[in-house]
């Protein structure tokens, strides 16, 4: 037997009757997956439950959430299975343009550290430039003496001598060797900070790719620097080995962030301590485990329970939006894993995020 519901949730105006199977009605791939379900169901004994999405047209398509609970009868044999479903689409919508507003929130914030990390070393580049600039200027004054010295006749050591102290040639070249070694250090500083940008970039292959979760943490940690470095301590104890995810890296990279950028806040308001946040990743067989760990003043018992509900915020108006944290609870989910918290109003929050381990064939 099929419901009225789920006619509607498919949007099928058709009429049925008892002479034909219901689920004929419905597209196939969602059919199929359905009987699969249900097999799985009847021989587990056991509820289950899994996200479909399923093409509605060329261009659009629908999530829904589908469950199949077997019955049992006084014999204990599976007399039925109770099936339902869910429509998520606009929800999963609504979560995705959270998701891009959250984005570009973080974007200004790290398009501020970015620029402050870039401009310090372009700095005295530029500075430099100008030293090396005014150097070749009076080289080639220098150069010009020299070679009228020798038009006149006048080669001797003590001429020659006499014109290199005048444009102090030796102090000249030294600085100008350590004005091109700090030039290569600013270039360093830039490349690197170029780098580290890349690395939280969307992967060009498609949405999901494998990503080290090591290298992401001290990505997001330098790039947010100026966040946090007036105001706290931030130390990473990476992984022995490579904790790797299957996943979408900007979309993890933004829950880390907003993860990161909470502790980093939360730090804050304890102005009588000097601020301590402490990230650490771990490695099992099957998961990879990341606490973020902050010494602020704690969550309060009476908010814990909202603390992941959208636009929840304790900030002023204008300070947050209040999606940090319940965007990183679905982007976690989204990605097959858990994430939840530890509290005390003495020593602080502990963030606890869990990931399926990815195995990368050689």
């Amino acid at each position: 037997e099929v419901s009225d519901g789920l006619f509607e949730v498919f949007d099928i105006l058709a009429e049925h009757d008892d002479s034909r199977n219901p689920l004929s009605f419905f597209p196939e791939s969602f059919t199929s997956k359905i009987q699969s379900l249900m097999d799985v169901a009847e021989e587990s004994r056991e509820p289950i439950e899994t996200e479909m999405v399923l093409p509605v047209s060329k261009t659009k398509e629908m999530t829904i959430r589908v469950q199949v609970e077997p019955e049992a009868d006084s014999a204990g044999r599976i007399s039925r299975l109770l099936g339902t479903c869910l429509d998520l689409t606009k929800q999963k919508e609504m979560a995705q343009q959270l998701l891009t507003t959250q984005r570009l929130e973080a974007l200004g914030q790290l398009a501020g550290g970015v620029a402050h990390e870039i401009n310090t070393p372009i700095q005295y580049i530029t500075s430099n430039l100008e030293f090396i600039k005014m150097t070749m200027q009076r080289t080639a004054r220098l150069h010009a003496e020299l070679e009228g010295l020798a038009a006149n006749g006048e080669c001797h050591a003590k001429s020659f001598q006499d014109v290199i102290d005048k444009y102090k040639l030796h102090s000249l070249l030294e600085e100008s060797s350590h004005a091109v070694n700090d030039m290569e250090e600013g270039l360093d500083s830039v490349a690197s900070i170029v780098s580290t940008m890349r690395q939280l970039a969307p992967s060009r292959k498609g949405n999901k790719t494998f990503v080290n979760i090591n290298k992401l943490l001290k990505a997001l940690i330098a790039l947010s620097r100026q966040e946090w470095e007036k105001w706290s301590e931030i130390t990473l104890s990476p992984a022995s080995e490579p904790p790797m995810v299957l996943g979408s890296r900007s979309e993890l990279s933004q829950a880390m962030l907003n993860v990161l950028v909470n502790a980093i806040q939360a730090v804050q308001e304890t102005p009588d301590r000097k601020g301590a946040v402490n990230v650490r990743v771990e490695t099992n067989q099957d998961h990879v485990s990341i606490t973020v760990e902050d010494n602020g003043p704690g969550i309060p018992v009476e908010i814990q329970d909202r603390i992941f509900d959208p636009f929840y915020t304790t900030k002023k108006i204008g300070e947050s939006t209040g999606q940090g944290l319940s965007l990183a609870h679905y982007i976690i989910q989204a990605h097959d894993g858990l994430i939840h918290f530890t509290t005390d109003r003495e020593t602080g929050t502990t963030f606890h995020i869990q990931l399926p381990a990815a195995e990368v064939k050689a």
